[in-house]
């Protein structure tokens, strides 16, 4: 017992010793640090100030950005079209081809920095739509977890509705250069026929539609007047089950005419802009804060490379 106690006390004694022995390393270390600047302040400073000179030239010169959210419905099964559309125009964007980007632009060409766009998961809406969707999203999700799946860009054409990002920059407005973008989109020949087709299959589902009600409606009257004079006559009929299976199917039908109709305003357009806020000023890092660190860490670096290779050769040339 007494055996162990001397240990343990011997391992505490080791523990402070080597805790004392880095302190002192480290209070070391940093008058070392001090003593570097304040041997070389003059350099410092003049790296300060050089910095401040330097990043305030650059905001001086720097145009505001801004970024414009907004949401918007890519109609037509045109997800993947626009998701690469997007990504072509950013490409476009970083080489700086300014053929292209005044075709779609003109005066204006300069004017956009970047576009983003993420989906806006709604997998009650999805699911809920239809039992053949329910199907679809049970077994993509067999195989992936549910974060997954949201994170996984190719899941984005199962949501109606897209979170966009369009960061402009300098003194121009807003709403005109981000309509000649949706212009450009919507100018795709074969979305736009597809545009046609998907109308007047909605009318003709519509005018469907109301005809059923319109027999379902005729049903229901005729029942009705056959129940009066049943009552009339003395003679009662319980129809109640099939009077309520009308009245459920005649609400499902108002409800696909309700759903189709929202569907008829979507598709004007095959990227509709539902809404849009424009012109929130993106603030930056200030370069006149941000240069006079760069080059005082670039100079405390080159120090350092410097002083470790003067202690390496050192320490190679000892025999």
């Amino acid at each position: 017992m007494a055996q162990q106690q001397s240990v343990e006390e011997i391992d505490l004694g080791y523990l402070f010793k080597k805790l004392k022995e880095t302190s002192k390393n480290l209070i070391k270390l940093v008058f070392k640090v001090l003593d570097f600047y304040l041997k070389f302040w003059i350099v410092v400073l003049a790296l300060i100030l050089l910095g401040v000179a330097y990043g305030f030239y650059l905001d001086s010169n720097a145009k505001n950005e801004y970024e414009n959210q907004g949401i918007i419905i890519p109609n037509f099964e045109s997800v993947d079209y626009l998701y690469n559309n997007i990504e072509y125009f950013n490409n476009k964007i970083k080489t700086r081809d300014t053929v292209f980007l005044k075709q779609v632009l003109a005066e204006d060409f300069g004017a956009i920095k970047k576009i983003e766009i993420e989906p806006i998961s709604d997998i009650y809406n999805m699911m809920t739509k239809s039992k053949e969707q329910t199907d679809v999203f049970r077994i993509i999700y067999q195989n992936q977890e549910l974060d997954k799946f949201f994170e996984d860009l190719s899941n984005s054409k199962y949501f109606k509705y897209h979170k966009i990002n369009f960061v402009t920059r300098g003194e121009v407005n807003p709403e005109m250069v981000i309509s000649k973008i949706l212009d450009y989109w919507n100018s795709n020949q074969l979305y736009g026929e597809y545009s046609s087709l998907y109308q007047k299959n909605a009318d003709y589902q519509v005018d469907e539609y109301r005809k059923m009600n319109a027999q379902i409606d005729s049903i229901l009257s005729s029942v009705v007047n056959s129940n009066q004079k049943d009552q009339l006559s003395g003679v009662i009929i319980n129809e109640n089950s099939n009077l309520f299976a009308l009245f459920d199917r005649k609400k499902e039908i108002l409800d696909k005419v309700l759903e189709i109709e929202k569907k008829r305003v979507d598709y004007k357009d095959v990227v509709r802009l539902v809404s849009m806020d424009y012109n929130k000023e993106i603030h930056h890092f200030s370069n006149k804060i941000k240069y006079p660190i760069i080059f005082i860490f670039l100079f405390s670096l080159g120090a350092f490379i410097i002083y470790a290779f003067k202690y390496l050769r050192q320490y190679a040339e000892q025999e």
